[in-house]
């Protein structure tokens, strides 16, 4: 694996590289599909990190900043082209970017609007997929061999673009889709923020962010990533404050019905969750869970 970081200079962003590693690799691999590595956000890897001291292999300009983590895919292991490629989506910049191995660019593509979660990507057997979601509604998928555009997805939940905008970083879903969440915003019965499955650049399912608080209606935004098991078959979330209340969803990514839903009082504070995520321990059988109150009694870890 190599490790890459995003360092911001004012408006703009750098993308840096650090060598010196070693690894074994089969013909087709997914190093780093989306944030924390894989779709079930255990950020860990089968390579050997930064065995020896590291040195700066290169850097580039990215001419925007960098709000979501680096991807890395390789497609194939002969092909120096499609090996080890890093593709980055940049916030006010409205690009995405891939790299070569060696730092050079591979290609570029113009967003709608400005891009300010992570990038995903999948292998499909060919060249693999990269997706990436922008701050318009609208979600991608190119070919991450030559930059085609496979297909788009335009979310027109609302007339109002600021709430019809992808935010959190998107989660790898079989070899053609992503699981995405909006930011619908507005009154009732136009608040109803939703988790959805895209594949092939059509919805396949939702599951909705509006709940009844006794005889309040609220809903929220997903301002987080959904995470997966490793055979895809069930999602988690964690959805914002319940009274004083902590929720962790298990649902079916293919149908948007609830498993199960797991209701935690943390008696911590009266504020709104505001950020959270979910990391699966599938060989032990555990789900971890974090919760940050905008509060200064501080967040939890479930």
């Amino acid at each position: 694996m190599m490790f890459s970081k995003a360092r911001r200079l004012g408006q703009y962003a750098f993308l840096a590289v650090l060598s010196n590693i070693l690894w074994t690799v089969s013909a087709q691999e997914m190093e780093w599909a989306c944030s924390q590595r894989d779709s079930q956000r255990t950020g860990r890897t089968p390579r050997v990190v930064f065995s020896t001291q590291p040195f700066l292999a290169w850097e580039v300009q990215t001419s925007g900043s960098i709000y979501g983590s680096p991807v890395i895919l390789s497609a194939s292991q002969t092909n120096i082209s499609n090996k080890d490629i890093i593709g980055v989506t940049t916030s006010n910049g409205k690009r995405v970017k891939t790299f070569q191995a060696n730092g050079v660019l591979k290609w570029e593509r113009a967003t709608a609007g400005s891009c300010w979660g992570g990038a995903a990507c999948s292998l499909d057997g060919n060249n693999g997929t990269l997706f990436a979601a922008d701050g318009d509604g609208f979600v991608y998928a190119w070919n991450l061999a030559n930059g085609a555009l496979k297909w788009s997805f335009q979310n027109t939940t609302s007339t109002v673009s600021d709430e019809r905008r992808f935010l959190a970083d998107l989660t790898p879903l079989g070899t053609n889709g992503v699981m995405a969440g909006d930011w619908t915003g507005g009154s009732y019965p136009n608040m109803n923020g939703k988790l959805y499955n895209i594949t092939g650049g059509a919805v396949v399912a939702t599951r909705s962010l509006f709940w009844m608080d006794g005889a309040t209606t609220r809903s929220e935004y997903a301002g987080s990533p959904v995470t997966l098991s490793s055979d895809g078959q069930s999602a988690y979330y964690v959805l914002r404050s319940k009274g004083n209340r902590v929720r962790l969803a298990c649902f079916d990514p293919q149908t948007g019905q609830d498993r199960w839903v797991h209701e935690h009082n943390p008696k911590i504070s009266s504020s709104n969750l505001q950020m959270a995520g979910v990391t699966l321990d599938e060989a032990n059988g555990r789900v971890f869970f974090c919760a940050n109150f905008h509060n200064l009694k501080g967040s939890l870890l479930y």
